[in-house]
């Protein structure tokens, strides 16, 4: 893909180059870091770009302040990124984690979170019980954990009898847990420790729950190599 060039410095405090502004949504938007306003994508900046921009930045560890200039270390790292892969990003339903790259959905794992009757909107801020909070998640190649890589015979045994830190073993969690960190803006409902795992049979405190689709989705994932932003927004109350 080739590379993205501005023609002046994005910031909210000087002018823009507006035809700037439509690729730089674009590109975005295809992270899952610019949310269209209900006004539509248009060639003006609006604050729905500047969030964008921090979103952008904090999933790739960089300055937040929702400022791209020309040569500066946000747009580098942008090009970095499309130069190895098309850009992608997540998203969740609440029945299924969804793939998309350059705006195009190319892969779908059937997922749940939230355990049994609890799996509604009204519950999300229920500890242990309730769905993952809608919004931006970030989901980062350093918090991956392979259960076999992590855990001694002694910590098997552990979590196999309802302790450790992978409490109930692979039947719980699979062979991978991603932990996801919600982004700026996101209310996590005071919810921690959540993540996308795999395991025996549907069904989670919260977390999204691949059961046994989770290894191939943890091989794309790393194979892709950089962090992404994950999108949770229920398109029904109850699912």
């Amino acid at each position: 893909m080739s590379q993205f060039k501005l023609n002046k410095d994005v910031a909210s405090s000087s002018a823009v180059a507006m035809e700037d502004m439509l690729p730089l949504k674009n590109y975005l938007k295809k992270f899952g870091a610019y949310d269209v306003p209900s006004y539509g994508m248009t060639e003006y900046p609006d604050n729905e770009l500047f969030e964008g921009i921090k979103t952008y930045q904090r999933k790739n560890n960089l300055t937040i302040d929702g400022i791209m200039k020309k040569d500066g270390e946000t747009i580098n790292s942008l090009n970095q990124e499309i130069s190895q892969n098309k850009p992608s990003r997540l998203e969740f339903n609440g029945r299924e984690l969804s793939w998309f790259e350059d705006d195009k959905k190319t892969n779908s794992w059937k997922g749940m979170s939230g355990k049994p009757d609890y799996q509604c909107k009204e519950y999300v801020s229920v500890k242990d019980k309730g769905p993952l909070p809608e919004g931006k998640w970030l989901v980062r190649q350093s918090q991956h954990q392979n259960y076999d890589q992590t855990q001694t015979i002694w910590d098997k045994l552990k979590n196999n009898l309802g302790g450790g830190e992978w409490p109930g073993g692979k039947d719980s969690w699979g062979n991978n847990r991603i932990w996801l960190e919600p982004a700026q803006g996101t209310d996590n409902k005071n919810r921690t420790r959540i993540s996308i795992h795999g395991g025996k049979d549907y069904g989670s405190g919260g977390c999204i729950d691949l059961t046994d689709k989770m290894d191939e989705f943890t091989d794309k994932f790393k194979k892709y190599g950089y962090d992404m932003i994950l999108n949770v927004k229920y398109d029904k109350d109850c699912w």
